[in-house]
């Protein structure tokens, strides 16, 4: 068997998604088994049953695809026992279109975190080549980013600082750079915690994981994440959660995606980021804002650097544009709210200001600084000094996307580089004819999606409204629910996705309609799929295991709906 790791951005603390993720990326990018109508378990697709150790037999597997490859997921990352070896493309591939997979390389050693020793340590390294050897160490307080950093040896010396397990270990007190190394062995502290699992034993297990990475991912859109120009609101979906659920979904390269909900344009730029896919962005208003995301962060680095200068001017010299259009985005704002929270469902829609005034209307740059200031305003800034701060720390994490892209599209025009023996893989939204077009249907309207053919759509991914900050009652919200169900159901395709976020708990103090929770949802659709004679599948949506869920810095739980249908 050849054993890989896969380490994730996010614990499972935080997310289960991860592990899915990584999983369908397997089945649809490296031929581990197609998903097909009652291949999954009630337990879901990767049950945690026992085995002895990182090499089981193929009678105890977590989840076989076919018995091609075995998974086994702990809290931060998930060992792959594959019989056949991962080809570098095939690994470039599944990390660079992955929402949440940071890096992948050879396992080399695993066991507990007290078992292991130095010699077993030394063992392993004397398996790899001569040359010299970069050794990092990850902990929870520890994860370096692309600037590495540890102790740089050589073949024969085996010399590591900083673990826990320091009786097994010698001081030392130099530290060098992880620079002109031929490989990078990194050892990464992990847990999981107690249940029953394929490690034997109870409780919290530490485990200690060193692996040779091989590949790892630089994506600037996803280090943007939720700093694009356009800003819709506080509760906007992350771009890492939006990669993977794209993922869950199963679109492949030249397919037909859409978003019905699409608020940013997260998850539409992150399609046409070299599969290129179809994307169709749908709301019912402010589908301007997306675009302009989306002609943005599609731009010539070169380009994007000059725009993100002429805006800092603008701020810091041409007051009296700025002054202009700081008065129009803040239209319909009660002034004595600026500062709160209260200030944002009192605000004008931009469409409506971006349609009628010339100013935003005829100038890309105008309405990008437009955009700012509302996102300075729904972050709480003042009107005065500390809008300015807002603005100019949001044109900073503009210019660091411009540099980022330039360094993946421009200096490395192919998206891969080496560094220190570890490839790293790039992945840029692409600007092609076609490939990102608005929608402005009602989910509500009897015809929405008309110009959308049945059984057209490979996968619909997007994050509905919760009915938060809105004067529609509860059964309204049901409806559009129903009627998001029930397009969808007409416009995929036979074995296309549905993945989408629903509420699972919330501790904000706000009331939730329990019919738009996870039970809820699970039931609607349910009755909506039988009442079209729809067909449903899913690895995460039935059994014990339910849905993934996913939690936010704003106190909401989500849990994700994925599933499959079957016509």
């Amino acid at each position: 068997m050849h054993n890989y790791l896969f380490v994730f951005e996010n614990k499972n603390e935080k997310t289960d998604v991860p592990q899915y993720e990584l999983a369908s990326l397997l089945r649809n990018r490296a031929g581990y088994g197609q998903l097909r109508r009652g291949d999954f378990s009630p337990k879901g697709m990767i049950k945690r049953n026992k085995a002895e150790n990182l090499r089981p037999t193929p009678d105890d597997l977590p989840y076989s695809f076919k018995k091609t490859g075995i998974l086994y997921p702990l809290e931060q990352t998930c060992i792959l026992s594959s019989r056949e070896p991962l080809d570098e493309k095939t690994m470039q591939d599944i990390i660079g279109m992955s929402g949440y997979i940071h890096s992948a390389g050879e396992l080399l050693i695993g066991g507990k975190w007290d078992s292991i020793s130095l010699s077993d340590i030394e063992k392993a390294l004397k398996e790899i080549e001569d040359g010299r050897i970069g050794i990092e160490m990850w902990t929870e307080k520890n994860m370096p980013s692309e600037g590495l950093e540890g102790i740089a040896i050589d073949s024969r010396r085996y010399m590591l600082d900083n673990l826990p397990i320091m009786n097994q270990f010698a001081r030392i007190q130099e530290r060098y750079e992880l620079v002109n190394v031929d490989r990078v062995v990194t050892l990464i502290k992990d847990v999981h915690h107690g249940g029953d699992t394929w490690y034997h034993g109870s409780g919290d297990d530490t485990y200690l994981l060193a692996f040779s990475p091989q590949i790892r991912k630089f994506s600037p859109l996803q280090e943007l994440d939720e700093n694009k120009p356009y800003w819709k609101g506080i509760d906007t979906t992350p771009q890492q959660l939006m990669a993977a659920m794209l993922n869950l979904a199963g679109l492949k390269s030249g397919g037909y995606y859409l978003d019905v909900f699409g608020g940013m344009g997260t998850s539409m730029i992150e399609a046409t980021k070299d599969f290129p896919a179809k994307a169709y962005h749908n709301d019912i208003m402010e589908v301007e804002g997306a675009l302009d995301n989306f002609r943005f962060l599609t731009m010539n680095p070169d380009k994007m650097l000059e725009v993100v200068k002429n805006l800092s001017a603008m701020r810091s010299s041409d007051r009296r544009r700025f002054e202009k259009i700081k008065e129009l985005a803040t239209l319909g704002i009660d002034r004595s709210r600026v500062g709160s929270e209260r200030a944002y469902p009192d605000m004008e829609p931009s469409a409506k200001i971006l349609r009628e005034e010339p100013i935003l209307r005829d100038n890309f740059e105008n309405r990008l600084m437009f955009y700012l200031i509302r996102r300075g305003l729904y972050r709480e800034a003042d009107l005065d000094g500390g809008l300015y701060d807002k603005v100019s720390e949001i044109l900073e994490s503009l210019r660091r996307y411009a540099e980022n892209m330039y360094k993946a599209t421009v200096e490395h025009p192919e998206g891969v580089w080496k560094k220190n023996g570890v490839i790293y893989t790039a992945r840029a939204p692409r600007n092609e004819k076609g490939v990102f077009q608005t929608l402005e249907y009602n989910v509500m309207q009897k015809d929405a999606f008309s110009n959308i053919p049945e059984s057209s759509i490979d996968a619909i991914v997007t994050d509905p409204p919760y009915g938060f900050g809105t004067d529609a009652n509860p059964q309204e919200i049901v409806n559009t629910y129903e009627n998001f169900l029930r397009h969808a159901f007409r416009i995929l395709k036979n074995g296309g996705g549905l993945s989408f976020c629903v509420l699972d708990k919330v501790k904000t103090g706000k009331e939730v309609n329990e019919m738009l929770t996870s039970e809820g949802i699970k039931h609607m659709i349910d009755r909506v799929a039988s009442e079209n004679d729809v067909g449903i599948a899913s690895d995460t949506f039935e059994g014990e295991d339910k849905m993934l869920y996913w939690k936010s810095k704003h106190k909401l739980i989500r849990g994700i709906v994925n599933i499959k249908v079957a016509k």
